[in-house]
Protein backbone atom coordinates (compact mmCIF):
# COMPACT_ATOMS: atom_id res chain seq x y z
CA UNK A 1 0.00 0.00 0.00
CA UNK A 2 2.83 2.36 0.90
CA UNK A 3 4.52 1.54 -2.39
CA UNK A 4 1.34 2.38 -4.32
CA UNK A 5 1.10 5.78 -2.63
CA UNK A 6 4.73 6.58 -3.52
CA UNK A 7 4.06 5.66 -7.14
CA UNK A 8 0.95 7.88 -7.18
CA UNK A 9 2.97 10.82 -5.80
CA UNK A 10 5.69 10.24 -8.39
CA UNK A 11 3.12 10.33 -11.18
CA UNK A 12 1.62 13.51 -9.73
CA UNK A 13 5.06 15.11 -9.78
CA UNK A 14 5.70 14.00 -13.37
CA UNK A 15 2.32 15.34 -14.50
CA UNK A 16 2.97 18.66 -12.73
CA UNK A 17 6.36 19.01 -14.41
CA UNK A 18 4.87 18.21 -17.81
CA UNK A 19 2.14 20.81 -17.32
CA UNK A 20 4.73 23.40 -16.26
CA UNK A 21 6.81 22.63 -19.37
CA UNK A 22 3.73 22.98 -21.56
CA UNK A 23 3.03 26.43 -20.10
CA UNK A 24 6.65 27.53 -20.70
CA UNK A 25 6.50 26.36 -24.32
CA UNK A 26 3.11 27.96 -24.93
CA UNK A 27 4.02 31.24 -23.18
CA UNK A 28 7.78 31.73 -23.50
CA UNK A 29 9.51 34.59 -21.73
CA UNK A 30 9.75 37.35 -24.33
CA UNK A 31 12.97 39.32 -24.61
CA UNK A 32 12.69 43.08 -25.09
CA UNK A 33 12.53 43.75 -28.81
CA UNK A 34 12.13 46.49 -31.39
CA UNK A 35 10.25 46.85 -34.66
CA UNK A 36 11.48 48.89 -37.61
CA UNK A 37 8.93 50.84 -39.64
CA UNK A 38 10.18 52.57 -42.81
CA UNK A 39 7.93 55.60 -43.14
CA UNK A 40 6.49 57.02 -46.32
CA UNK A 41 7.23 60.72 -46.03
CA UNK A 42 4.12 62.80 -46.56
CA UNK A 43 1.82 59.97 -45.46
CA UNK A 44 -0.26 60.30 -42.30
CA UNK A 45 -0.22 57.30 -39.94
CA UNK A 46 -2.91 56.65 -37.33
CA UNK A 47 -1.94 53.31 -35.78
CA UNK A 48 1.39 53.99 -34.03
CA UNK A 49 1.91 55.26 -30.50
CA UNK A 50 4.77 57.74 -31.03
CA UNK A 51 4.26 59.71 -27.82
CA UNK A 52 4.53 56.69 -25.53
CA UNK A 53 1.21 57.26 -23.72
CA UNK A 54 -0.31 53.94 -24.76
CA UNK A 55 -2.63 55.44 -27.39
CA UNK A 56 -2.30 55.55 -31.17
CA UNK A 57 -1.39 58.97 -32.57
CA UNK A 58 -1.96 60.84 -35.79
CA UNK A 59 1.61 61.09 -37.09
CA UNK A 60 3.41 62.23 -40.25
CA UNK A 61 6.87 63.26 -41.46
CA UNK A 62 7.00 65.61 -44.44
CA UNK A 63 9.66 67.48 -46.44
CA UNK A 64 8.88 71.16 -47.03
CA UNK A 65 10.22 74.25 -48.75
CA UNK A 66 10.28 77.55 -46.88
CA UNK A 67 12.55 79.80 -48.96
CA UNK A 68 12.96 81.00 -52.53
CA UNK A 69 16.16 78.98 -52.88
CA UNK A 70 14.35 75.65 -52.68
CA UNK A 71 11.95 73.93 -55.02
CA UNK A 72 12.43 71.81 -58.14
CA UNK A 73 12.82 68.71 -55.99
CA UNK A 74 14.81 70.39 -53.20
CA UNK A 75 13.65 71.04 -49.63
CA UNK A 76 15.06 72.81 -46.60
CA UNK A 77 12.77 71.73 -43.75
CA UNK A 78 11.46 68.55 -42.16
CA UNK A 79 7.98 68.96 -40.63
CA UNK A 80 6.89 66.38 -38.06
CA UNK A 81 3.19 66.28 -37.17
CA UNK A 82 1.83 64.66 -34.00
CA UNK A 83 -1.92 64.91 -33.39
CA UNK A 84 -2.18 68.10 -35.43
CA UNK A 85 0.82 69.81 -33.84
CA UNK A 86 3.70 70.69 -36.19
CA UNK A 87 7.39 70.79 -35.34
CA UNK A 88 9.94 71.99 -37.92
CA UNK A 89 13.59 70.98 -38.21
CA UNK A 90 15.55 72.90 -40.81
CA UNK A 91 18.99 73.58 -42.22
CA UNK A 92 18.68 76.35 -44.77
CA UNK A 93 22.35 76.54 -45.78
CA UNK A 94 22.17 73.32 -47.79
CA UNK A 95 18.79 72.12 -49.15
CA UNK A 96 18.17 68.38 -49.41
CA UNK A 97 16.56 66.34 -52.17
CA UNK A 98 15.66 63.10 -50.39
CA UNK A 99 14.33 62.37 -46.91
CA UNK A 100 14.49 58.99 -45.18
CA UNK A 101 12.49 58.52 -41.99
CA UNK A 102 12.28 55.36 -39.90
CA UNK A 103 10.37 54.65 -36.72
CA UNK A 104 11.80 52.18 -34.20
CA UNK A 105 9.13 50.85 -31.82
CA UNK A 106 10.41 49.30 -28.59
CA UNK A 107 8.54 46.91 -26.29
CA UNK A 108 9.26 48.75 -23.06
CA UNK A 109 10.19 52.29 -24.06
CA UNK A 110 9.13 55.21 -26.23
CA UNK A 111 9.59 54.90 -30.01
CA UNK A 112 12.59 56.53 -31.69
CA UNK A 113 12.62 58.38 -35.01
CA UNK A 114 15.57 58.32 -37.41
CA UNK A 115 15.91 61.17 -39.92
CA UNK A 116 18.35 61.36 -42.82
CA UNK A 117 17.92 64.24 -45.28
CA UNK A 118 20.33 63.75 -48.18
CA UNK A 119 21.87 66.88 -49.74
CA UNK A 120 24.29 67.33 -52.63
CA UNK A 121 27.51 65.29 -52.41
CA UNK A 122 25.58 62.89 -50.12
CA UNK A 123 25.84 65.22 -47.12
CA UNK A 124 23.15 64.92 -44.45
CA UNK A 125 22.76 68.12 -42.43
CA UNK A 126 19.54 66.90 -40.84
CA UNK A 127 20.59 63.50 -39.56
CA UNK A 128 20.06 61.70 -36.28
CA UNK A 129 17.85 59.78 -33.86
CA UNK A 130 15.09 61.61 -31.97
CA UNK A 131 12.67 60.88 -29.13
CA UNK A 132 9.33 62.55 -28.40
CA UNK A 133 9.49 64.19 -25.00
CA UNK A 134 7.41 66.95 -23.36
CA UNK A 135 5.56 67.64 -26.60
CA UNK A 136 8.64 67.86 -28.85
CA UNK A 137 11.03 65.65 -30.77
CA UNK A 138 14.53 65.95 -29.32
CA UNK A 139 17.82 64.56 -30.56
CA UNK A 140 19.19 61.63 -28.58
CA UNK A 141 21.94 61.35 -31.18
CA UNK A 142 22.82 64.11 -33.66
CA UNK A 143 25.01 62.27 -36.17
CA UNK A 144 26.27 65.48 -37.78
CA UNK A 145 28.04 66.34 -34.51
CA UNK A 146 29.71 62.98 -33.99
CA UNK A 147 33.50 62.94 -33.44
CA UNK A 148 33.90 66.64 -32.72
CA UNK A 149 36.64 68.50 -34.60
CA UNK A 150 38.30 65.30 -35.79
CA UNK A 151 36.24 65.27 -38.97
CA UNK A 152 35.22 67.62 -41.72
CA UNK A 153 31.77 66.04 -41.78
CA UNK A 154 29.98 62.94 -40.53
CA UNK A 155 26.74 61.32 -41.62
CA UNK A 156 25.12 58.13 -40.44
CA UNK A 157 22.27 55.69 -40.80
CA UNK A 158 20.86 52.86 -38.71
CA UNK A 159 21.76 49.66 -40.54
CA UNK A 160 20.16 47.17 -38.13
CA UNK A 161 18.13 46.83 -34.94
CA UNK A 162 18.07 43.92 -32.52
CA UNK A 163 16.33 43.98 -29.15
CA UNK A 164 17.34 47.24 -27.51
CA UNK A 165 20.33 47.76 -29.83
CA UNK A 166 20.66 50.01 -32.87
CA UNK A 167 23.74 49.68 -35.08
CA UNK A 168 24.80 52.92 -36.76
CA UNK A 169 27.17 53.11 -39.72
CA UNK A 170 28.97 56.44 -39.98
CA UNK A 171 30.57 57.80 -43.13
CA UNK A 172 33.22 60.25 -42.04
CA UNK A 173 35.64 62.57 -43.79
CA UNK A 174 38.22 62.29 -41.06
CA UNK A 175 41.27 64.54 -40.84
CA UNK A 176 43.36 61.51 -39.81
CA UNK A 177 42.16 58.78 -42.18
CA UNK A 178 40.37 60.63 -44.95
CA UNK A 179 37.06 59.08 -45.98
CA UNK A 180 36.12 56.04 -43.85
CA UNK A 181 33.16 54.04 -42.58
CA UNK A 182 32.88 53.14 -38.90
CA UNK A 183 30.19 51.12 -37.11
CA UNK A 184 28.96 51.78 -33.57
CA UNK A 185 26.24 49.99 -31.61
CA UNK A 186 23.94 51.93 -29.27
CA UNK A 187 21.63 50.56 -26.58
CA UNK A 188 18.31 52.26 -25.85
CA UNK A 189 17.21 51.78 -22.26
CA UNK A 190 15.16 53.88 -19.84
CA UNK A 191 14.83 56.66 -22.40
CA UNK A 192 18.59 56.98 -22.94
CA UNK A 193 20.61 55.99 -26.01
CA UNK A 194 24.12 54.93 -25.00
CA UNK A 195 27.06 53.82 -27.08
CA UNK A 196 28.02 50.28 -26.03
CA UNK A 197 31.75 50.82 -26.51
CA UNK A 198 34.23 53.59 -27.22
CA UNK A 199 35.71 51.34 -29.92
CA UNK A 200 34.19 51.64 -33.37
CA UNK A 201 34.53 48.92 -35.99
CA UNK A 202 36.29 50.28 -39.07
CA UNK A 203 34.45 48.85 -42.07
CA UNK A 204 36.76 50.45 -44.62
CA UNK A 205 38.82 53.51 -45.42
CA UNK A 206 39.98 54.92 -48.73
CA UNK A 207 43.33 53.12 -48.99
CA UNK A 208 41.66 49.81 -48.11
CA UNK A 209 38.76 50.51 -50.46
CA UNK A 210 41.13 51.27 -53.34
CA UNK A 211 42.82 47.89 -52.89
CA UNK A 212 46.11 49.19 -51.49
CA UNK A 213 45.21 48.86 -47.83
CA UNK A 214 48.20 50.70 -46.36
CA UNK A 215 48.69 54.33 -45.38
CA UNK A 216 51.88 56.15 -46.30
CA UNK A 217 53.38 58.40 -43.63
CA UNK A 218 53.67 62.01 -44.73
CA UNK A 219 55.96 62.92 -41.82
CA UNK A 220 57.57 61.34 -38.76
CA UNK A 221 54.82 59.91 -36.54
CA UNK A 222 55.16 58.55 -33.02
CA UNK A 223 52.83 55.73 -31.99
CA UNK A 224 52.28 54.93 -28.33
CA UNK A 225 51.46 51.74 -26.45
CA UNK A 226 48.47 53.42 -24.79
CA UNK A 227 45.83 55.87 -25.95
CA UNK A 228 47.07 59.43 -25.66
CA UNK A 229 50.29 58.95 -23.77
CA UNK A 230 52.70 56.40 -22.35
CA UNK A 231 55.64 54.52 -23.75
CA UNK A 232 56.47 54.85 -27.45
CA UNK A 233 55.58 51.67 -29.36
CA UNK A 234 57.36 52.66 -32.59
CA UNK A 235 58.41 55.66 -34.68
CA UNK A 236 57.12 55.82 -38.22
CA UNK A 237 59.36 57.66 -40.68
CA UNK A 238 58.16 59.55 -43.73
CA UNK A 239 57.35 57.23 -46.61
CA UNK A 240 56.85 54.14 -44.46
CA UNK A 241 53.56 52.25 -44.66
CA UNK A 242 51.14 51.08 -41.96
CA UNK A 243 47.71 49.47 -41.72
CA UNK A 244 44.83 50.66 -39.57
CA UNK A 245 43.76 48.30 -36.77
CA UNK A 246 41.28 50.07 -34.47
CA UNK A 247 39.34 53.28 -33.98
CA UNK A 248 38.55 54.65 -30.52
CA UNK A 249 36.62 57.80 -29.60
CA UNK A 250 36.46 58.45 -25.88
CA UNK A 251 36.30 61.52 -23.67
CA UNK A 252 35.88 63.70 -26.76
CA UNK A 253 39.22 62.47 -28.17
CA UNK A 254 40.02 60.24 -31.13
CA UNK A 255 42.75 57.60 -31.20
CA UNK A 256 43.77 55.33 -34.08
CA UNK A 257 45.67 52.07 -33.64
CA UNK A 258 48.21 51.30 -36.39
CA UNK A 259 50.22 48.20 -37.23
CA UNK A 260 53.80 48.59 -38.49
CA UNK A 261 55.43 45.26 -39.23
CA UNK A 262 54.78 43.18 -36.11
CA UNK A 263 54.29 46.21 -33.84
CA UNK A 264 51.07 48.02 -32.96
CA UNK A 265 50.65 51.47 -31.46
CA UNK A 266 48.17 54.30 -30.97
CA UNK A 267 48.31 57.76 -32.52
CA UNK A 268 46.27 60.83 -31.58
CA UNK A 269 43.64 61.84 -34.07
CA UNK A 270 44.27 65.04 -35.99
CA UNK A 271 41.89 67.93 -35.37
CA UNK A 272 40.61 70.34 -37.99
CA UNK A 273 42.06 73.39 -36.27
CA UNK A 274 45.53 71.80 -36.53
CA UNK A 275 45.03 70.81 -40.16
CA UNK A 276 46.36 73.72 -42.24
CA UNK A 277 48.61 72.63 -45.09
CA UNK A 278 49.34 69.44 -47.01
CA UNK A 279 52.68 69.21 -45.18
CA UNK A 280 50.83 68.80 -41.89
CA UNK A 281 48.85 65.78 -43.01
CA UNK A 282 49.79 62.59 -41.24
CA UNK A 283 49.37 60.46 -44.36
CA UNK A 284 49.97 61.36 -47.98
CA UNK A 285 47.80 58.85 -49.87
CA UNK A 286 44.37 59.82 -48.56
CA UNK A 287 41.81 62.20 -50.09
CA UNK A 288 40.78 65.25 -48.09
CA UNK A 289 37.74 66.96 -49.60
Amino acid sequence: MMKSKKIDKLWELIIFLLLALTVIIAYPVKAAGSTRVDLRTGHTYRYYDVTGNGKNDKFAVKAATTSAYTGNGYYDTVNIYVNGKKQSISYKKAPFYRLNATLYIFDNDKPLLYLGAKSDNDHKYINGILKYENGKWKYLLDMTKAFGNYKQYARGEVISNSGKDLKVRYEIMCWTLGFCRVDYTYTYEKGVLKRKSSYGKIVNYFALDSGKGKLTANKTIRAYKGCGDGEIAFVLRKGKKVTVQKWRYTGGKLYIQLKYGTKTGWINGQKQKRFVTSEQRLFSNLPYV
